[in-house]
């Protein structure tokens, strides 16, 4: 039996909560960290494909700069490659 993807996005959260802090302001660092990542990662393909903003190319270019360097760090954080202190 395969579990709902909520549940399988929990348990990657808390995974990623245990292996990555082990105080009080490691988990502040965290969560700071994720809650931008989930900014970027829902707001900015909105501009991207020209929903929100002006759809000037040179933002749209900028904006998946952005979007890249979000994938890529966080791939670099769970990876165990990146550390936020």
């Amino acid at each position: 039996m395969t579990l709902p993807l909520t549940s399988r996005f929990r348990i990657w959260i808390s995974g990623l909560y245990q292996r990555h802090t082990s105080n009080c302001a490691e988990r502040i660092r965290l969560t700071i960290f994720l809650g931008s990542l989930l900014m970027v990662f829902a707001i900015m393909p909105l501009h991207f494909i020209g929903l929100l903003g002006m759809p000037l190319i040179h933002l749209q270019a900028i904006t998946l700069a952005f979007i890249l360097l979000a994938v890529v760090s966080l791939m670099l954080l769970t990876l165990g490659a990146l550390s936020l202190v």
